[in-house]
């Protein structure tokens, strides 16, 4: 049961590559969906038997990888352009409105 308590906490840590350009509900759901691809990722690491302990290498690899995907998904126009300012022409999410070159940039780099 621990590990389930334990695992909410780390599921909102993947909203660190978007937190400046994701709307507030955007995050939620991000964090949300993270606790789930957490979990994933132990049952995964459980089944090939990998020992961590720590989850490190499930929460920062998995959710990682999610947070990367959800900000090419939901960065906000208004905002990628008030945290990068006088940098016109910044791609922003897919879903936002962008024709998706952020998105797959994101999953070059996670590839990468």
């Amino acid at each position: 049961m621990w590990h389930y308590v334990d695992i909410v906490p780390r599921g909102f840590a993947a909203i660190t590559s978007g937190c400046s350009v994701v709307e507030p509900w955007a995050a939620i759901i991000c964090g949300f969906v993270a606790a789930w691809v957490l979990i994933g990722f132990n049952k995964l690491a459980s089944k090939f038997k990998y020992d961590d302990l720590l989850e490190a290498a499930q929460l920062h690899g998995g959710c990682g990888a999610w947070d990367l995907l959800f900000t090419g998904l939901f960065a906000m126009e208004a905002y990628v352009n008030k945290v990068y300012p006088g940098q016109s022409g910044r791609l922003y999410g897919l879903l936002m409105g962008s024709g998706g070159k952020l998105f797959g940039a994101q999953i070059i780099q996670i590839l990468a």
